[in-house]
């Protein structure tokens, strides 16, 4: 990845911003079923509840896994980021 747009994040923020593409939007483009299931389930929880699932998130990302379960923790948290506000 290069140095420049930093973390698999920023360079994501960067493109989406840039490009006006998303790789799940709050209307549910561009979005799995399995991902509008996750949306719609973070969207009733309180505030708390989103943050102590971006920790828990962010604890797995530093563990070995299989590349599409990493995949999917990546997109949990780019969802949860979306919702609380912590996007670019």
């Amino acid at each position: 990845m290069c140095d420049e747009l930093g973390d698999r994040d920023n360079m994501i923020d960067y493109v989406e911003e840039y490009g006006n593409t998303h790789l799940c939007s709050p209307d549910g483009t561009n979005c799995t079923d399995k991902e509008i299931a996750y949306w719609q389930k973070m969207l009733s929880v309180d505030a708390d509840t989103v943050q102590s699932q971006k920790m828990r998130l962010d604890k797995m990302l530093t563990k070995d896994m299989k590349a599409d379960l990493k995949e999917w923790v990546i997109r949990r948290r780019r969802i949860l980021n979306k919702i609380s506000g912590d996007e670019l």
